[in-house]
Protein backbone atom coordinates (compact mmCIF):
# COMPACT_ATOMS: atom_id res chain seq x y z
CA UNK A 1 0.00 0.00 0.00
CA UNK A 2 2.63 2.38 1.00
CA UNK A 3 4.56 1.69 -2.19
CA UNK A 4 1.91 2.26 -3.96
CA UNK A 5 1.43 5.82 -2.90
CA UNK A 6 5.07 6.32 -3.34
CA UNK A 7 4.73 4.92 -7.26
CA UNK A 8 1.56 7.51 -7.05
CA UNK A 9 3.22 10.69 -5.78
CA UNK A 10 6.38 10.44 -8.00
CA UNK A 11 4.04 9.78 -11.19
CA UNK A 12 2.10 13.13 -9.58
CA UNK A 13 5.68 14.65 -9.35
CA UNK A 14 6.66 13.86 -13.03
CA UNK A 15 3.53 14.76 -14.55
CA UNK A 16 3.83 18.27 -12.67
CA UNK A 17 7.53 18.64 -13.52
CA UNK A 18 6.98 17.66 -17.24
CA UNK A 19 3.77 20.61 -17.16
CA UNK A 20 6.10 23.06 -15.24
CA UNK A 21 8.70 22.61 -18.39
CA UNK A 22 6.60 22.77 -21.08
CA UNK A 23 5.00 26.24 -19.94
CA UNK A 24 8.24 27.48 -19.21
CA UNK A 25 9.71 25.97 -22.71
CA UNK A 26 6.62 27.83 -24.03
CA UNK A 27 6.84 31.29 -22.82
CA UNK A 28 10.38 31.07 -23.50
CA UNK A 29 9.99 30.43 -26.99
CA UNK A 30 7.22 32.91 -27.50
CA UNK A 31 9.03 35.51 -26.02
CA UNK A 32 12.19 35.03 -28.13
CA UNK A 33 9.42 35.09 -31.18
CA UNK A 34 8.00 38.41 -30.07
CA UNK A 35 11.15 39.95 -29.56
CA UNK A 36 12.40 39.13 -32.72
CA UNK A 37 8.93 40.80 -34.17
CA UNK A 38 9.27 43.92 -32.39
CA UNK A 39 13.38 44.41 -32.64
CA UNK A 40 12.39 43.87 -36.53
CA UNK A 41 9.73 46.40 -36.75
CA UNK A 42 11.02 49.26 -34.67
CA UNK A 43 14.66 48.06 -34.43
CA UNK A 44 14.96 49.19 -38.41
CA UNK A 45 13.48 52.29 -38.31
CA UNK A 46 16.64 52.75 -35.70
CA UNK A 47 19.19 52.61 -38.63
CA UNK A 48 17.60 54.88 -40.51
CA UNK A 49 19.34 57.85 -39.43
CA UNK A 50 22.73 56.85 -38.54
CA UNK A 51 22.57 53.76 -41.14
CA UNK A 52 20.92 54.47 -44.10
CA UNK A 53 22.42 52.05 -46.57
CA UNK A 54 22.06 48.75 -43.66
CA UNK A 55 18.41 50.78 -43.52
CA UNK A 56 17.78 50.09 -47.14
CA UNK A 57 18.86 46.60 -47.21
CA UNK A 58 16.76 45.17 -44.31
CA UNK A 59 14.69 46.84 -45.60
CA UNK A 60 14.58 45.39 -48.98
CA UNK A 61 14.94 41.92 -47.41
CA UNK A 62 11.67 42.70 -45.53
CA UNK A 63 9.82 43.94 -48.85
CA UNK A 64 10.65 40.83 -50.70
CA UNK A 65 9.75 38.33 -47.70
CA UNK A 66 5.93 40.30 -47.59
CA UNK A 67 6.33 39.65 -51.50
CA UNK A 68 7.24 35.76 -51.13
CA UNK A 69 4.23 35.75 -48.10
CA UNK A 70 1.75 37.10 -50.65
CA UNK A 71 2.63 34.66 -53.77
CA UNK A 72 2.55 31.53 -50.70
CA UNK A 73 -0.63 33.21 -49.50
CA UNK A 74 -2.39 33.32 -53.57
CA UNK A 75 -1.58 29.75 -53.38
CA UNK A 76 -3.51 28.60 -50.56
CA UNK A 77 -7.29 27.12 -50.36
CA UNK A 78 -8.64 29.89 -47.74
CA UNK A 79 -11.69 32.56 -48.54
CA UNK A 80 -10.41 34.82 -51.52
CA UNK A 81 -11.20 37.84 -49.67
CA UNK A 82 -9.03 37.24 -46.55
CA UNK A 83 -6.37 36.49 -48.79
CA UNK A 84 -6.66 39.56 -50.95
CA UNK A 85 -7.07 41.85 -47.44
CA UNK A 86 -3.33 40.44 -46.80
CA UNK A 87 -2.07 41.13 -50.04
CA UNK A 88 -2.93 44.93 -49.73
CA UNK A 89 -1.62 45.14 -46.08
CA UNK A 90 1.73 43.77 -46.93
CA UNK A 91 1.87 45.61 -50.26
CA UNK A 92 1.44 48.90 -49.01
CA UNK A 93 2.76 48.68 -45.57
CA UNK A 94 5.83 46.10 -45.94
CA UNK A 95 7.57 46.36 -42.64
CA UNK A 96 4.01 46.04 -40.42
CA UNK A 97 2.55 43.83 -42.81
CA UNK A 98 4.70 41.66 -42.82
CA UNK A 99 5.78 40.86 -39.37
CA UNK A 100 2.00 41.25 -39.19
CA UNK A 101 1.32 38.75 -41.18
CA UNK A 102 3.99 36.50 -40.19
CA UNK A 103 2.43 36.47 -36.78
CA UNK A 104 -1.22 36.31 -37.09
CA UNK A 105 -1.76 35.63 -40.56
CA UNK A 106 -1.14 32.47 -41.36
CA UNK A 107 -4.30 31.27 -42.40
CA UNK A 108 -6.53 27.52 -41.20
CA UNK A 109 -3.45 26.09 -41.44
CA UNK A 110 -2.16 23.21 -38.32
CA UNK A 111 1.27 21.68 -38.48
CA UNK A 112 0.88 18.69 -41.01
CA UNK A 113 2.06 15.89 -38.08
CA UNK A 114 -0.90 17.20 -35.87
CA UNK A 115 -3.41 17.17 -38.29
CA UNK A 116 -2.62 13.54 -39.23
CA UNK A 117 -2.59 13.00 -35.65
CA UNK A 118 -5.80 14.51 -35.29
CA UNK A 119 -7.33 12.70 -38.75
CA UNK A 120 -5.94 9.31 -37.28
CA UNK A 121 -7.80 9.61 -34.38
CA UNK A 122 -11.11 10.84 -35.59
CA UNK A 123 -10.97 8.50 -38.61
CA UNK A 124 -10.79 5.51 -35.93
CA UNK A 125 -14.45 6.03 -34.89
CA UNK A 126 -17.28 6.73 -37.23
CA UNK A 127 -20.64 8.20 -36.35
CA UNK A 128 -23.03 5.69 -37.29
CA UNK A 129 -26.34 7.35 -38.33
CA UNK A 130 -30.21 6.18 -40.66
CA UNK A 131 -29.73 7.37 -43.84
CA UNK A 132 -32.96 10.08 -43.71
CA UNK A 133 -35.43 8.71 -46.43
CA UNK A 134 -37.56 11.03 -49.17
CA UNK A 135 -35.59 13.96 -47.70
CA UNK A 136 -35.15 15.70 -51.14
CA UNK A 137 -38.77 15.04 -52.44
CA UNK A 138 -39.87 16.83 -48.19
CA UNK A 139 -36.92 19.35 -47.93
CA UNK A 140 -35.29 20.14 -51.58
CA UNK A 141 -33.49 23.27 -50.29
CA UNK A 142 -32.64 21.59 -47.44
CA UNK A 143 -31.31 18.65 -48.72
CA UNK A 144 -29.01 20.51 -50.64
CA UNK A 145 -27.71 22.71 -48.18
CA UNK A 146 -27.16 19.90 -46.03
CA UNK A 147 -25.38 17.38 -49.05
CA UNK A 148 -22.79 20.25 -49.19
CA UNK A 149 -22.27 20.74 -45.25
CA UNK A 150 -21.83 17.21 -44.91
CA UNK A 151 -18.73 16.79 -47.51
CA UNK A 152 -17.35 20.08 -45.63
CA UNK A 153 -17.74 19.32 -42.18
CA UNK A 154 -18.04 15.62 -42.12
CA UNK A 155 -20.66 15.63 -40.03
CA UNK A 156 -24.58 13.85 -40.44
CA UNK A 157 -27.85 14.74 -40.45
CA UNK A 158 -30.06 13.44 -37.91
CA UNK A 159 -33.57 12.83 -37.46
CA UNK A 160 -34.30 11.48 -33.82
CA UNK A 161 -33.64 14.94 -31.77
CA UNK A 162 -35.63 17.38 -29.76
CA UNK A 163 -34.63 21.25 -29.98
CA UNK A 164 -34.91 23.98 -27.22
CA UNK A 165 -34.29 27.36 -28.24
CA UNK A 166 -33.61 29.92 -25.51
CA UNK A 167 -33.91 33.60 -26.57
CA UNK A 168 -32.41 34.87 -23.75
CA UNK A 169 -28.51 33.09 -22.12
CA UNK A 170 -29.98 33.42 -18.44
CA UNK A 171 -32.94 31.10 -19.36
CA UNK A 172 -30.53 28.54 -21.04
CA UNK A 173 -27.91 29.09 -18.00
CA UNK A 174 -31.01 27.93 -15.49
CA UNK A 175 -32.02 24.75 -17.43
CA UNK A 176 -28.26 23.63 -17.91
CA UNK A 177 -28.26 23.90 -14.27
CA UNK A 178 -31.03 22.31 -13.63
CA UNK A 179 -29.84 19.36 -16.15
CA UNK A 180 -26.30 19.15 -14.38
CA UNK A 181 -27.76 18.89 -11.13
CA UNK A 182 -29.38 15.61 -12.69
CA UNK A 183 -25.95 14.29 -13.87
CA UNK A 184 -25.04 10.67 -13.37
CA UNK A 185 -22.29 9.94 -15.84
CA UNK A 186 -20.38 12.60 -17.22
CA UNK A 187 -20.32 16.39 -17.73
CA UNK A 188 -18.30 17.86 -20.61
CA UNK A 189 -17.90 21.85 -20.54
CA UNK A 190 -16.04 23.84 -23.09
CA UNK A 191 -15.98 27.81 -23.23
CA UNK A 192 -13.91 30.40 -24.53
CA UNK A 193 -14.79 32.14 -21.92
CA UNK A 194 -14.59 31.06 -18.51
CA UNK A 195 -14.30 33.23 -16.10
CA UNK A 196 -14.82 34.71 -12.24
CA UNK A 197 -18.13 35.67 -10.81
CA UNK A 198 -21.46 34.97 -9.92
CA UNK A 199 -22.17 32.58 -12.50
CA UNK A 200 -19.44 30.76 -11.58
CA UNK A 201 -20.95 30.75 -7.69
CA UNK A 202 -23.86 29.20 -9.48
CA UNK A 203 -22.00 26.22 -11.47
CA UNK A 204 -19.15 25.58 -8.61
CA UNK A 205 -21.12 24.04 -6.00
CA UNK A 206 -22.84 21.57 -8.14
CA UNK A 207 -19.55 20.44 -10.13
CA UNK A 208 -18.44 19.82 -5.95
CA UNK A 209 -21.27 17.69 -5.77
CA UNK A 210 -21.31 16.04 -8.64
CA UNK A 211 -17.39 14.80 -7.91
CA UNK A 212 -18.48 13.21 -4.87
CA UNK A 213 -20.63 11.02 -6.52
CA UNK A 214 -18.42 10.46 -8.77
CA UNK A 215 -19.65 11.74 -11.89
CA UNK A 216 -16.54 12.49 -14.96
CA UNK A 217 -15.74 16.14 -15.06
CA UNK A 218 -14.06 17.40 -17.93
CA UNK A 219 -13.49 21.38 -18.96
CA UNK A 220 -11.95 22.97 -21.54
CA UNK A 221 -11.32 26.80 -21.61
CA UNK A 222 -9.55 29.04 -24.43
CA UNK A 223 -6.07 30.57 -22.78
CA UNK A 224 -6.53 33.55 -24.16
CA UNK A 225 -10.55 33.88 -23.91
CA UNK A 226 -10.11 33.26 -20.23
CA UNK A 227 -6.72 35.11 -19.24
CA UNK A 228 -8.12 37.91 -17.80
CA UNK A 229 -11.16 35.76 -16.22
CA UNK A 230 -9.47 33.78 -14.32
CA UNK A 231 -9.91 33.84 -10.62
CA UNK A 232 -7.37 31.88 -8.51
CA UNK A 233 -9.52 31.11 -6.19
CA UNK A 234 -12.11 29.70 -8.38
CA UNK A 235 -9.82 27.89 -10.51
CA UNK A 236 -7.99 26.45 -7.12
CA UNK A 237 -11.55 24.50 -6.17
CA UNK A 238 -12.25 23.38 -10.03
CA UNK A 239 -8.92 21.59 -9.46
CA UNK A 240 -9.58 20.16 -6.13
CA UNK A 241 -12.70 17.92 -7.18
CA UNK A 242 -11.48 14.39 -8.18
CA UNK A 243 -13.17 13.66 -11.38
CA UNK A 244 -12.45 16.85 -12.77
CA UNK A 245 -9.91 17.16 -15.52
CA UNK A 246 -9.20 20.77 -16.84
CA UNK A 247 -7.35 22.30 -19.49
CA UNK A 248 -6.86 25.41 -21.45
CA UNK A 249 -6.84 25.56 -25.25
CA UNK A 250 -3.12 26.55 -25.49
CA UNK A 251 -1.75 26.62 -29.38
CA UNK A 252 1.84 27.73 -28.79
CA UNK A 253 4.96 25.83 -29.84
CA UNK A 254 8.20 25.96 -31.79
CA UNK A 255 7.14 27.93 -35.16
CA UNK A 256 7.00 30.89 -36.77
CA UNK A 257 3.49 32.05 -36.25
CA UNK A 258 2.41 30.98 -32.76
CA UNK A 259 -0.96 30.70 -33.81
CA UNK A 260 -2.27 32.93 -31.43
CA UNK A 261 -5.61 33.29 -33.57
CA UNK A 262 -6.64 29.80 -33.40
CA UNK A 263 -8.45 30.36 -30.83
CA UNK A 264 -10.94 28.07 -28.89
CA UNK A 265 -14.83 29.87 -29.41
CA UNK A 266 -16.91 26.93 -29.05
CA UNK A 267 -19.34 26.92 -26.04
CA UNK A 268 -20.75 23.21 -25.51
CA UNK A 269 -22.24 21.39 -22.59
CA UNK A 270 -22.84 17.80 -22.86
CA UNK A 271 -24.64 15.98 -19.90
CA UNK A 272 -24.40 12.26 -19.99
CA UNK A 273 -24.76 12.48 -23.20
CA UNK A 274 -28.69 13.30 -22.85
CA UNK A 275 -28.29 16.68 -23.64
CA UNK A 276 -25.99 18.97 -25.34
CA UNK A 277 -26.25 22.81 -25.28
CA UNK A 278 -24.47 25.28 -27.69
CA UNK A 279 -24.60 29.03 -28.62
CA UNK A 280 -23.52 32.68 -28.05
CA UNK A 281 -23.00 32.35 -24.06
CA UNK A 282 -19.79 32.04 -22.76
CA UNK A 283 -19.66 31.47 -18.51
CA UNK A 284 -19.44 35.35 -17.80
CA UNK A 285 -21.67 37.31 -15.65
CA UNK A 286 -22.54 40.18 -18.64
CA UNK A 287 -24.23 36.75 -20.40
CA UNK A 288 -26.63 36.47 -17.92
CA UNK A 289 -27.27 39.80 -16.73
CA UNK A 290 -25.16 39.33 -13.57
CA UNK A 291 -23.74 42.59 -14.84
CA UNK A 292 -24.16 45.54 -16.90
CA UNK A 293 -21.22 45.92 -19.22
CA UNK A 294 -22.50 47.06 -22.72
CA UNK A 295 -26.22 47.58 -22.15
CA UNK A 296 -29.23 44.97 -22.23
CA UNK A 297 -27.07 41.97 -24.09
CA UNK A 298 -28.82 39.81 -25.70
CA UNK A 299 -27.78 36.05 -26.70
CA UNK A 300 -29.54 33.16 -27.44
CA UNK A 301 -28.72 29.51 -27.33
CA UNK A 302 -30.26 26.05 -28.07
CA UNK A 303 -30.79 22.13 -26.20
CA UNK A 304 -30.30 19.02 -28.17
CA UNK A 305 -31.51 15.95 -27.02
CA UNK A 306 -31.41 12.27 -28.79
CA UNK A 307 -29.10 11.13 -31.63
CA UNK A 308 -27.54 14.61 -32.51
CA UNK A 309 -25.98 14.55 -29.36
CA UNK A 310 -23.60 11.92 -30.79
CA UNK A 311 -21.77 15.30 -33.06
CA UNK A 312 -21.27 17.23 -30.01
CA UNK A 313 -19.86 14.46 -28.20
CA UNK A 314 -16.90 13.85 -31.20
CA UNK A 315 -16.48 17.57 -31.15
CA UNK A 316 -15.12 17.84 -27.72
CA UNK A 317 -13.19 14.60 -27.70
CA UNK A 318 -11.33 15.79 -30.41
CA UNK A 319 -10.58 19.30 -28.94
CA UNK A 320 -9.85 17.26 -26.20
CA UNK A 321 -6.96 15.12 -27.65
CA UNK A 322 -5.93 18.52 -29.19
CA UNK A 323 -5.33 19.92 -25.59
CA UNK A 324 -3.94 16.64 -24.21
CA UNK A 325 -2.80 14.11 -26.44
CA UNK A 326 -5.29 12.12 -24.69
CA UNK A 327 -7.59 9.51 -26.39
CA UNK A 328 -11.15 9.22 -25.45
CA UNK A 329 -13.00 6.28 -25.61
CA UNK A 330 -15.99 7.45 -28.04
CA UNK A 331 -18.51 4.23 -27.40
CA UNK A 332 -17.65 5.06 -23.22
CA UNK A 333 -19.81 8.37 -23.68
CA UNK A 334 -21.90 7.64 -26.94
CA UNK A 335 -23.69 4.67 -24.83
CA UNK A 336 -25.92 6.68 -22.59
CA UNK A 337 -27.84 8.90 -26.01
CA UNK A 338 -31.25 8.04 -26.52
CA UNK A 339 -31.84 6.77 -29.47
CA UNK A 340 -35.95 6.84 -29.10
CA UNK A 341 -36.34 10.84 -29.18
CA UNK A 342 -38.67 10.84 -31.67
CA UNK A 343 -39.16 14.62 -33.43
CA UNK A 344 -39.87 16.37 -36.67
CA UNK A 345 -36.76 17.65 -36.73
CA UNK A 346 -33.92 17.53 -39.17
CA UNK A 347 -30.66 18.47 -37.08
CA UNK A 348 -27.06 18.42 -38.30
CA UNK A 349 -24.70 19.98 -35.17
CA UNK A 350 -21.18 20.22 -36.70
CA UNK A 351 -17.73 21.90 -35.93
CA UNK A 352 -15.32 24.66 -37.81
CA UNK A 353 -11.30 25.05 -37.41
CA UNK A 354 -8.35 25.52 -38.56
CA UNK A 355 -7.68 21.28 -39.08
CA UNK A 356 -10.75 21.83 -41.92
CA UNK A 357 -9.93 23.22 -45.50
CA UNK A 358 -13.04 23.42 -46.79
CA UNK A 359 -14.34 26.67 -44.62
CA UNK A 360 -17.97 24.84 -44.02
CA UNK A 361 -19.33 27.59 -41.81
CA UNK A 362 -18.55 30.04 -44.44
CA UNK A 363 -19.86 28.35 -47.16
CA UNK A 364 -23.22 27.19 -45.05
CA UNK A 365 -24.10 31.23 -44.60
CA UNK A 366 -23.36 31.48 -48.00
CA UNK A 367 -25.64 28.55 -49.60
CA UNK A 368 -28.51 29.32 -47.07
CA UNK A 369 -28.45 32.94 -48.21
CA UNK A 370 -28.52 31.71 -51.74
CA UNK A 371 -31.14 29.32 -51.11
CA UNK A 372 -33.30 32.27 -49.87
CA UNK A 373 -37.32 32.97 -51.69
CA UNK A 374 -39.09 35.14 -49.11
CA UNK A 375 -36.62 36.15 -45.89
CA UNK A 376 -33.16 36.08 -44.09
CA UNK A 377 -32.87 37.28 -41.30
CA UNK A 378 -29.19 37.82 -39.58
CA UNK A 379 -28.31 38.43 -35.96
CA UNK A 380 -24.05 38.95 -35.08
CA UNK A 381 -21.98 41.38 -33.08
CA UNK A 382 -19.99 42.07 -35.91
CA UNK A 383 -20.55 42.19 -40.06
CA UNK A 384 -16.89 41.95 -41.34
CA UNK A 385 -16.88 39.73 -44.57
CA UNK A 386 -15.80 39.51 -47.78
CA UNK A 387 -17.79 40.82 -51.14
CA UNK A 388 -19.18 37.13 -52.22
CA UNK A 389 -21.75 37.10 -48.82
CA UNK A 390 -22.15 40.25 -48.88
CA UNK A 391 -22.92 40.67 -52.90
CA UNK A 392 -25.48 37.43 -52.64
CA UNK A 393 -27.44 39.40 -49.54
CA UNK A 394 -27.60 42.01 -51.97
CA UNK A 395 -28.93 40.58 -55.09
CA UNK A 396 -31.34 39.00 -52.90
CA UNK A 397 -32.82 42.21 -51.82
CA UNK A 398 -33.03 43.19 -55.29
CA UNK A 399 -35.17 39.61 -56.24
CA UNK A 400 -37.63 41.13 -53.44
CA UNK A 401 -36.28 38.89 -50.57
CA UNK A 402 -36.86 40.37 -47.42
CA UNK A 403 -33.33 41.07 -45.61
CA UNK A 404 -32.49 42.08 -41.88
CA UNK A 405 -29.54 42.23 -40.02
CA UNK A 406 -29.68 42.99 -36.40
CA UNK A 407 -26.54 44.48 -34.92
CA UNK A 408 -25.40 45.86 -31.56
CA UNK A 409 -26.42 49.40 -30.69
CA UNK A 410 -23.34 49.73 -28.35
CA UNK A 411 -20.28 48.03 -29.33
CA UNK A 412 -17.41 46.45 -27.13
CA UNK A 413 -14.51 46.83 -29.67
CA UNK A 414 -14.60 49.99 -31.53
CA UNK A 415 -12.65 49.22 -34.34
CA UNK A 416 -15.05 46.17 -35.08
CA UNK A 417 -17.72 47.87 -34.80
CA UNK A 418 -17.03 50.83 -37.12
CA UNK A 419 -15.89 48.12 -39.88
CA UNK A 420 -19.54 46.42 -38.96
CA UNK A 421 -21.11 49.71 -39.60
CA UNK A 422 -19.01 50.46 -42.44
CA UNK A 423 -20.36 47.29 -44.35
CA UNK A 424 -23.57 46.94 -43.62
CA UNK A 425 -24.06 50.78 -44.70
CA UNK A 426 -23.30 50.18 -48.09
CA UNK A 427 -26.21 47.11 -48.27
CA UNK A 428 -28.88 49.52 -47.46
CA UNK A 429 -29.30 51.02 -50.83
CA UNK A 430 -29.84 47.22 -52.27
CA UNK A 431 -33.32 46.97 -50.31
CA UNK A 432 -31.20 45.17 -47.03
CA UNK A 433 -32.90 46.50 -43.72
CA UNK A 434 -30.37 47.51 -41.36
CA UNK A 435 -31.23 47.26 -37.25
CA UNK A 436 -29.30 48.42 -34.37
CA UNK A 437 -30.55 46.93 -30.99
CA UNK A 438 -30.77 48.90 -27.96
CA UNK A 439 -28.02 46.76 -26.00
CA UNK A 440 -25.71 44.69 -27.04
CA UNK A 441 -26.29 41.72 -29.38
CA UNK A 442 -24.00 38.99 -29.02
CA UNK A 443 -26.21 36.22 -30.81
CA UNK A 444 -25.29 34.52 -33.92
CA UNK A 445 -28.30 33.36 -36.10
CA UNK A 446 -30.05 33.21 -39.20
CA UNK A 447 -32.77 32.26 -40.42
CA UNK A 448 -34.35 31.38 -44.03
CA UNK A 449 -37.76 31.80 -45.18
CA UNK A 450 -38.87 30.52 -41.44
CA UNK A 451 -38.31 26.88 -42.80
CA UNK A 452 -34.44 26.53 -41.48
CA UNK A 453 -31.93 28.15 -39.46
CA UNK A 454 -28.02 28.20 -37.87
CA UNK A 455 -27.60 28.89 -34.52
CA UNK A 456 -23.93 29.00 -33.28
CA UNK A 457 -20.77 30.34 -31.67
CA UNK A 458 -19.55 31.67 -35.36
CA UNK A 459 -19.87 35.48 -36.01
CA UNK A 460 -19.70 36.71 -39.37
CA UNK A 461 -16.08 37.64 -39.52
CA UNK A 462 -13.10 36.48 -40.94
CA UNK A 463 -11.67 35.32 -37.57
CA UNK A 464 -15.10 32.93 -36.73
CA UNK A 465 -15.39 31.90 -40.62
CA UNK A 466 -11.45 31.76 -41.56
CA UNK A 467 -9.26 31.04 -37.62
CA UNK A 468 -10.93 30.08 -34.46
CA UNK A 469 -12.54 26.13 -33.78
CA UNK A 470 -16.84 27.40 -34.03
CA UNK A 471 -19.49 25.17 -33.54
CA UNK A 472 -23.07 25.67 -34.50
CA UNK A 473 -26.60 23.78 -35.30
CA UNK A 474 -28.31 24.03 -38.87
CA UNK A 475 -31.59 22.38 -38.60
CA UNK A 476 -35.20 22.09 -39.94
CA UNK A 477 -37.71 22.47 -37.48
CA UNK A 478 -41.21 23.69 -37.28
CA UNK A 479 -41.20 24.02 -33.96
CA UNK A 480 -37.87 25.77 -32.77
CA UNK A 481 -37.22 27.76 -36.11
CA UNK A 482 -40.55 29.71 -35.48
CA UNK A 483 -39.71 30.23 -32.40
CA UNK A 484 -36.27 32.05 -33.72
CA UNK A 485 -38.72 33.83 -36.34
CA UNK A 486 -41.10 35.24 -34.19
CA UNK A 487 -38.13 36.53 -31.55
CA UNK A 488 -35.94 38.12 -33.77
CA UNK A 489 -39.32 40.44 -35.30
CA UNK A 490 -40.17 41.04 -31.83
CA UNK A 491 -36.42 42.34 -31.13
CA UNK A 492 -36.46 44.50 -34.57
CA UNK A 493 -39.54 46.01 -34.06
CA UNK A 494 -37.52 47.17 -30.69
CA UNK A 495 -34.38 48.16 -32.38
CA UNK A 496 -33.79 51.23 -34.36
CA UNK A 497 -33.42 51.66 -38.23
CA UNK A 498 -30.38 52.33 -39.36
CA UNK A 499 -30.32 55.69 -41.03
CA UNK A 500 -28.88 55.79 -44.55
CA UNK A 501 -28.79 59.72 -45.36
CA UNK A 502 -27.37 59.97 -41.92
CA UNK A 503 -24.80 57.04 -42.70
CA UNK A 504 -23.59 58.87 -46.24
CA UNK A 505 -23.27 62.12 -44.59
CA UNK A 506 -19.92 60.76 -42.14
CA UNK A 507 -17.15 63.33 -42.62
CA UNK A 508 -14.09 62.68 -44.48
CA UNK A 509 -11.73 62.13 -41.09
CA UNK A 510 -14.18 59.19 -40.26
CA UNK A 511 -14.10 57.98 -44.07
CA UNK A 512 -10.94 58.16 -44.06
CA UNK A 513 -9.95 56.26 -41.04
CA UNK A 514 -12.98 53.52 -42.09
CA UNK A 515 -11.11 53.25 -45.23
CA UNK A 516 -7.65 52.82 -43.76
CA UNK A 517 -8.86 49.79 -41.24
CA UNK A 518 -10.50 48.32 -44.38
CA UNK A 519 -6.95 47.76 -45.21
CA UNK A 520 -6.53 45.86 -41.78
CA UNK A 521 -9.67 44.09 -41.36
CA UNK A 522 -8.75 40.39 -41.21
CA UNK A 523 -7.09 41.25 -37.76
CA UNK A 524 -10.41 42.25 -36.68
Amino acid sequence: MKEDKIKTLRRTNHKFLRAFIKTIFAIVVLSIQLTMYVILYFGINVLRGPHPIVFRIVYEIIRWIGIICVLLNYKKPINSGYKLSWTIFILLCPILGTVSYLLFGNGRVLSKKKRLKLNNYLNSYEIKTKEIQNLEIEKPNFSLIVKALRKDSGFPLYKNTKLEFFNDAYLKHCDMLEKLKGAKKYIFMEFFIFGKGKIMEDIIPILEEKGKEGVEIKIIADDIGSIFNRDKTIFARLQAIKTLSFKAWEPLGLNINPKVNYRDHRKIVIIDGQYAYTGGDNIADEYVHYIDRFGYWRDTAIRVEGEAVLSFIAMFISMWYMCTNQKLDFEKYTKYISHNTYSNSYVMPFGDGPMNKNDPIYHLFLNMINSATKSILISTPYFIIDNTITNAICEKAKQGVEVKILIPGNYDKFIAYTLTKTHVGYLIPHGVKVLFFKGFNHAKEIIIDNKYAFIGTANMDYRSLILHFEDGVFFSDTYAVNQMYVDFENVCAKSTLMDYDKFMKRNIFVRLFEFIIQIISPLF
